[in-house]
C-alpha cells in the first residue's frame, strides 16, 4: 500500500473532498485496488450521497470484509439513507458484536430504531410546529428528549464554515469540529446550556440532546438562540477562531 497515497486520501476524508478521493480511486486500475482501497472509494460515495454504488462496491469485497465492523458499518449506512432501516439495523448489529465501542454504530443503531419505531413523524413534526425555527436550526421533541439540531449544511452556516476553516484549516466544519468548538465556547461563555447535555455529532449535522424536563426544554431554547446569534453575527465566531483556536480540541 503506497502510504503517501493513504495520507493523502485521508487528508481529503477530513477536507470533505471527496470527489478527489473519488477521482484518485478510479485512476488506480480496479485489478490493483486492495480491500482497503475499496472500502475508501465505498466510503467517499457514502459521503457524497452515492449510496447505490458504495453498496455495489463494498459488496464485491463481502468475503474479506465478513470480520471487520468498519465494512458492516459503511453498509449499514448506504442501506440507512436508501431508507432500508430494517437491513441497516442487522448490519449494525453485527458491527456491535465486533466492536462494542464504536460510538457511530451506536448513533446509527437509535436513528434507526427511532425511524421503525415511527419516531421520524415526531422529528417532521417538530419541524412544523414551530413557524419562527431558523432553516438550520431546529428543537424536536421525543416522548422522554429534546434534542437540539444544528443543520451545518444549510447554505448560511456552511458558508460561515467555509470562511472559519480559511481562518484556520484545522477548523474543518463538520459536525465533529462544531462539537468541539462548542464544548470549548459553552464552558467559558454559557456554562449553564451543558448542564444535563449530550451529543451526538455527524457529518452534516451537530444535534446535542437532553432528558425532557422543563429546565432542559428552557437550555434548549437558550442553545438555538446562541447557534443564532453566532451565525448571524459570525464576527465573534471568526475572532474565536483567529485568537481562541489553540483552546480549542479540533477533531
Amino acid at each position: 500500500m503506497d502510504q503517501k497515497l493513504m495520507k493523502q486520501l485521508e487528508k481529503w476524508h477530513n477536507n470533505f473532498d471527496n470527489d478527489k478521493i473519488i477521482r484518485a480511486v478510479l485512476e488506480i486500475p480496479e485489478a490493483e485496488r486492495d480491500y482497503e482501497l475499496t472500502c475508501i472509494l465505498a466510503r467517499a460515495y457514502n459521503n457524497n450521497d452515492e449510496y447505490d454504488k458504495a453498496i455495489q462496491l463494498l459488496l464485491s469485497v463481502k468475503e474479506q470484509g465478513e470480520n471487520d465492523p468498519l465494512w458492516f458499518y459503511r453498509l449499514a449506512y448506504a442501506y440507512f439513507y436508501l431508507d432500508s432501516e430494517e437491513q441497516a439495523l442487522e448490519l449494525l448489529k453485527r458491527s456491535k458484536e465486533l466492536d462494542p465501542d464504536n460510538d457511530d454504530v451506536d448513533e446509527l443503531i437509535h436513528l434507526c430504531e427511532e425511524y421503525l419505531s415511527g419516531g421520524e413523524n415526531d422529528i417532521e413534526a417538530g419541524l412544523e410546529a414551530d413557524s419562527t425555527l431558523y432553516d438550520y436550526t431546529a428543537v424536536v421533541k421525543h416522548d422522554d428528549s429534546i434534542s437540539v439540531c444544528f443543520y451545518i449544511e444549510h447554505e448560511k452556516a456552511f458558508a460561515i464554515g467555509e470562511k472559519m476553516y480559511d481562518l484556520n484549516e484545522e477548523a474543518y466544519m463538520n459536525g465533529y469540529n462544531w462539537e468541539a468548538f462548542f464544548n470549548y465556547y459553552l464552558p467559558k461563555y454559557e456554562p449553564d446550556v451543558m448542564d444535563g447535555m449530550d451529543t451526538d455529532p455527524e457529518a452534516g449535522m451537530y444535534v446535542a440532546f437532553y432528558d425532557l424536563t422543563p429546565e432542559n426544554e428552557a437550555r434548549a431554547e437558550k442553545f438555538i438562540e446562541i447557534i443564532r446569534r453566532l451565525v448571524d453575527n459570525e464576527d465573534e465566531l471568526y475572532r474565536i477562531v483567529r485568537e481562541e483556536s489553540d483552546n480549542i480540541l479540533w477533531d
